[in-house]
C-alpha cells in the first residue's frame, strides 16, 4: 500500500478507478502494474474476433495476448504503457509495425481500460 500511495503521489494519473463487480465503477482507485492488449475485430453484429499472439517461450506453447509492465516515470499514461509494450513485443518482430501501423484508432480512443482488484495495488 506504501508503493501505491508513492507512485500515486508522484503520478497521480495512475490512480485509475475500480470497475465495481455489480456494474459501474467504485470509489477506490489502484495503480496498476501491468496492461494487456486484446486486438478487437468487429466483423458484424454477430461476428467479433479477438486477436492473440502465440507464445513461443518453452512450457508456455499457446495463444496469449500481449502484456507487459508499467514502467512509472517513463510510461506516462495506460495508453503510453500500451504502445510500448506493443511496440517491444509485437511491432520489433514485424519490422517496427507501431501502433498506428495496426490499429484504426489511436490507442486513446481505442483503449477500454479495465481494472480489477485483483491484479492491481489497491489505494
Amino acid at each position: 500500500e506504501c508503493l501505491v500511495k508513492y507512485v500515486s503521489s508522484l503520478w497521480p494519473q495512475w490512480a485509475l478507478p475500480v470497475d465495481d463487480p455489480r456494474g459501474g465503477v467504485s470509489d477506490r482507485r489502484v495503480v496498476p502494474r501491468e496492461v494487456f492488449i486484446v486486438g478487437v475485430q468487429i466483423e458484424s453484429e454477430e461476428s467479433v474476433l479477438l486477436h492473440a499472439v502465440w507464445c513461443t517461450e518453452k512450457r508456455k506453447h499457446a495463444w496469449q495476448f500481449v502484456g507487459g509492465e508499467v514502467r512509472f516515470g517513463h510510461d506516462e499514461t495506460v495508453y503510453d504503457a500500451a504502445r510500448r509494450v506493443w511496440a517491444e513485443k509485437v511491432g520489433c518482430v514485424y519490422g517496427g509495425l507501431g501502433w498506428d501501423d495496426v490499429f484504426e484508432v489511436p490507442a486513446e480512443k481505442g483503449i477500454l481500460v479495465h481494472i480489477s482488484d485483483e491484479d492491481s495495488s489497491s489505494l
